[in-house]
């Protein structure tokens, strides 16, 4: 059986009746407690058990101790994803965006509000790439930094400086667009230690996370 024909069948189990249920998805638990059960299907354990109703004790408290492992209730999404849903969320999730601010292939000379994911495989490993995306302002890459800067009429522009030159620059604005600002008008400008992407983790699910883990993983 593939590793997606398992992922699958542990989803199902929570409609194979609350008792038969109960019992294999307590030995899943118990196998990813003690080891026995491969790291790539831990996600769909963990949802499946999350997903029966309703749940002894030990499941709850076997949810409750996974929460506590590092990468918290995401620790799960670091392995078994699937890359090619992984692009299809990068390059098409309506909600997320990824392509609006990052580009995945070397060739890109577009400036985008985020730095360029091609190679991340090679730089940065998993547990990386998942703070990157639930809790993006950890860790900024440099030059990544949003700006602020107030104007002659009182206006706040803040967002990324895409381009400077002498007379002008180039804002990409948090609502997406493009904004040149005269350097004339600007009366205040400072940086903040705060990145432009929200958390992924309140737009993306743990599915959709875990597969573009394995799709940036493989960007070498």
């Amino acid at each position: 059986m593939s590793l997606g024909e398992q992922q699958a069948a542990i989803r199902r189990l929570p409609g194979a009746g609350p008792a038969l249920a109960a019992v294999e998805i307590g030995k899943l638990l118990a196998g990813i407690a003690d080891g026995t059960v491969a790291r790539e299907l831990h996600l769909d354990i963990l949802e499946a058990a999350e997903a029966l109703e309703p749940k002894p004790l030990p499941i709850v408290e076997a949810l409750a101790a996974y929460g506590e492992k590092p990468g918290g209730p995401f620790a799960a999404t670091l392995h078994g994803g699937d890359p090619g849903r992984g692009k299809a969320v990068f390059e098409n999730h309506v909600a997320a965006q990824c392509v609006r601010c990052h580009a995945a292939t070397p060739e890109s000379k577009v400036p985008l509000a985020g730095p360029n994911r091609s190679g991340i495989g090679k730089r940065a490993d998993r547990a990386y790439l998942l703070r990157a995306l639930t809790d993006p302002g950890a860790e900024i890459a440099e030059g990544y930094q949003l700006a602020t800067l107030q104007l002659q009429n009182g206006e706040t522009v803040a967002g990324m400086v895409l381009e400077e030159n002498p007379d002008r620059l180039l804002i990409a604005q948090l609502d997406g667009s493009a904004r040149a600002v005269p350097k004339s008008q600007v009366t205040d400008r400072s940086a903040q230690d705060a990145s432009a992407m929200p958390p992924m983790s309140g737009i993306l699910t743990k599915q959709e996370i875990r597969d573009l883990i394995a799709f940036l993983a493989g960007l070498e």
